[in-house]
């Protein structure tokens, strides 16, 4: 009978050979130098797990003793989330498993669809709707001579004089959040002013056009202070007659 043979330091014996030890791989161990079977590794009552020897009775379920390994569930087609309990692919159970971001529906981890409605707001309208506007309490509808837009919160109206102007006419621009205005009269611009923080209406004197026609439109470019989308209002003023002029003789 051949004797067994002599490995040198850092080799084991393995199939009656002497290998490196790094090749005694599991679920072979290393026992007294010779590279066994794992139920050849431990003690009677010991098996493997994760090259240690332990008390049989320590390899728990899931886990099963393989060949004298404790070795968990195999079960390549249960992905997480699900998770193998007692050797039976379960999905998670109220969210755990899933990541903070997502919540369980029918087993599954998903991604809860954004609300992109702000608390205190009312949601926006269905596509082709027309949006209902109210006026603020105390303000009236626009009327002749007046034009007037509201938007989030924002607001503007624009007065004229009701009589004729000979030289100027007087305007008055009234809203909440308003930025700046920019007056033009007939197309043509006359001056810019800007609002006061927290003032709701200002009244300045315009230009009267001498030429042309007596009726001449006026537009305020309205800018706000919350961002809301700049306006542009318009109303009319009249030119008032010019008096004839009576021919005087001398003689």
């Amino acid at each position: 009978m051949p004797q067994p043979p002599v490995c040198n330091d850092g080799d084991v014996k393995k199939d009656g050979m002497c290998v490196p030890a790094e090749q005694c791989q599991p679920p072979n161990a290393v026992r007294h130098d010779a590279c066994v079977p794992p139920n050849e590794a431990c003690r009677p009552g010991k098996i493997l797990k994760d090259g240690t020897c332990i008390p049989a009775e320590d390899c728990k379920v899931p886990n099963t003793v393989v060949n004298g390994v404790c070795t968990p569930p195999h079960n390549p087609e249960c992905q997480p989330p699900n998770t193998v309990v007692n050797g039976v692919c379960t999905p998670p159970v109220d969210n755990r498993g899933c990541a903070p971001s997502q919540v369980l529906q029918n087993g599954v981890c998903v991604t809860p669809a954004p609300n992109t409605n702000v608390a205190g707001q009312a949601a926006a309208p269905a596509a082709g709707s027309t949006p209902l506007t109210t006026a603020e309490p105390g303000e009236a509808a626009p009327a002749a001579g007046v034009a007037g837009t509201l938007a989030a919160s924002a607001s503007a109206r624009l007065r004229t004089q009701a009589r004729c102007g000979t030289r100027t006419f007087r305007v008055t621009i009234n809203g909440r959040k308003i930025r700046r205005i920019t007056l033009s009269v007939a197309g043509r611009r006359v001056r810019t002013i800007t609002m006061p923080a927290g003032r709701t209406s200002i009244t300045v004197s315009v230009p009267v056009r001498r030429f042309g026609a007596r009726r001449q439109s006026v537009q305020a470019r309205v800018t706000f202070r919350n961002g809301a989308t700049a306006r542009t209002l318009t109303a009319s003023a009249t030119r008032c007659a010019q008096a004839a002029v009576s021919p005087q003789f001398t003689g």
